[in-house]
């Protein structure tokens, strides 16, 4: 009997075969990535209004338990013993489109494959669909490789992803089946997520100037390259990761560049990248054209700090000099409107919790500021005076700071809008971590320690502990997927 790794990799290939196939049709489809304790949305075009639309899941018994329960509860099912093909009936609506959603809540969906295919009944039209079901996963370098830590559970997953240079970003594509990495050097590889340790599916050698790889959950962007020199650095460059497309020119300033940010709209087609020259760009992923850039900040700014996006807004961070309040500059994506916003903290991270609020971390002392709808609101103390606010993470109903106190201990609290400050008690002692991260479940990973090890937080449960024989590299830099 095979088992269940090369049955993936075996259906996985049968969907490579296929889709191409299926592409020349005129059905379509989108969907959300697929991320486990997440929604899945899957919308197929190209249907006659109301025509019965044959909706086959392949190998039911083997895919995720959510995908079969959400058809059986939404239409007629047969299940064929003998192929273990489950067979729904549905009709497409008046604008001829199938929408399914999956609530992926089951704890066996993760490292499952939906192997679906979409059939009109009133004509030959047909489209088939592979999606590899990822759980939240912190990539870690370690002397053996890249870890995977899932942060629903906080489980090291097996096996490693093979790396011997130093990791610079990485990203799932928008079906789940491939992980791309870019490690130092301007080596790109894009591996089968059912079989990490086979060959890479494809290795390209991109600029060695390559220093960031973009992405979002639709799948890795762009390359961001940017090479040295004197007195002025070169312009920087955008490298596409799509076959005969070009570069294009982000900073025909010419200036030093100490840091950079970038942001990619979750549908992937759109990106906004961030030089020191206070000027963010926009760039049209689809097109691969520069778009008008604007300013941020206010006069006396110096440096981006870091800059997000939610649903319904960027929001960028400016410094002055170290120690002075920065700047917050929003932009609304629905109206294009700009609006530069004071700030009463000296601005180092902005971590977003929903579509209406978000905190801005500070760079010293652990007094940090709360955003409402875009717009700068109260502050809030997380420590006394001469302690930090290292780092933040989103958990269920708030946030978990990572604070080190006068004389360096660490410790762990909680804060949300409704319940205010409190410290955490822990099973164990907090270790000398420096990052905090989590996926916004009722788990955060801490890393940074002097030992490189690594820990899982439970809040609600007041756990930490170890994460199992898993020890990361110092000064390495951990990578959230998706």
């Amino acid at each position: 009997m095979r088992s269940v790794s090369s049955l993936l990799v075996a259906l996985v290939l049968l969907l490579a075969v296929a889709l191409p196939r299926a592409q020349a049709q005129r059905l379509s489809a989108h969907h959300s990535f697929p991320l486990a304790g997440d929604e899945l949305v899957l919308v197929v075009e190209g249907f006659g209004a109301g025509a019965p639309v044959q909706i086959d899941l392949e190998q039911a018994l083997a895919a995720p338990p959510s995908i079969q329960q959400g058809l059986e509860s939404a239409f007629p099912v047969t299940l064929d013993a003998a192929t273990g093909r489950l067979t729904a009936i549905a009709r497409a609506d008046a604008q001829g489109a199938v929408v399914l959603r999956f609530a992926l809540d089951d704890p066996d969906d993760p490292g499952l494959l939906v192997a679906l295919s979409f059939h009109d009944m009133l004509s030959e039209a047909a489209l088939e669909l592979g999606l590899f079901v990822q759980p939240p996963t912190l990539l870690v370098p370690t002397l053996d490789g890249l870890a995977r830590v899932e942060l629903l559970g906080g489980r090291r997953l097996l096996p490693d992803v093979p790396s011997t240079a130093p990791l610079l970003g990485a990203a799932y594509s928008a079906d789940g089946l491939t992980l791309s990495t870019l490690s130092a050097g301007g080596l790109l590889e894009e591996r089968s997520t059912a079989a990490y340790t086979a060959p890479p599916l494809r290795s390209l050698a991109m600029d060695p100037s390559g220093e960031r790889l973009a992405r979002s959950p639709g799948g890795p962007a762009f390359v961001i390259a940017r090479a040295g020199g004197s007195p002025f650095a070169p312009p920087g460059r955008l490298l596409s990761l799509r076959d005969g497309v070009g570069e294009l020119t982000i900073d025909p300033l010419g200036r030093e560049v100490a840091g950079r940010r970038w942001a990619v709209t979750g549908d992937g087609l759109t990106a906004f990248v961030a030089e020191d020259d206070l000027i963010v760009r926009e760039i049209d992923l689809d097109g691969w054209r520069v778009r008008t850039p604007f300013t941020v900040g206010f006069n006396g700014d110096r440096v981006v700090a870091d800059m997000a996006l939610d649903q319904s807004r960027l929001s960028v961070l400016s410094r002055r000099w170290s120690g002075q309040p920065g700047s917050l500059t929003t932009l609304e994506l629905g109206s294009g409107l700009v609006r530069p916003w004071a700030l009463s903290v000296d601005p180092a991270r902005l971590l977003v919790l929903d579509d209406q609020s978000s905190l801005v971390l500070p760079a010293e002392g652990a007094v940090f500021q709360l955003l409402e709808q875009g717009a700068p609101s109260s502050l809030v103390a997380a420590g006394a005076a001469g302690e930090r606010l290292l780092d933040a993470a989103v958990v269920p109903d708030g946030v978990l700071l990572l604070i080190a106190g006068a004389d360096g201990r660490r410790r762990l609290s909680a804060w949300s809008p409704q319940r205010g400050l409190s410290t955490l008690a822990l099973s164990a002692p907090v270790p000398q971590a420096t990052r905090l991260v989590s996926a916004g479940h009722d788990l955060a990973v801490l890393l940074g320690a002097p030992d490189g090890a690594v820990y899982r937080v439970i809040p609600s449960r007041g756990v930490l502990e170890p994460v199992e024989r898993l020890a990361s590299l110092p000064e390495s830099t951990p990578h959230l997927l998706p």
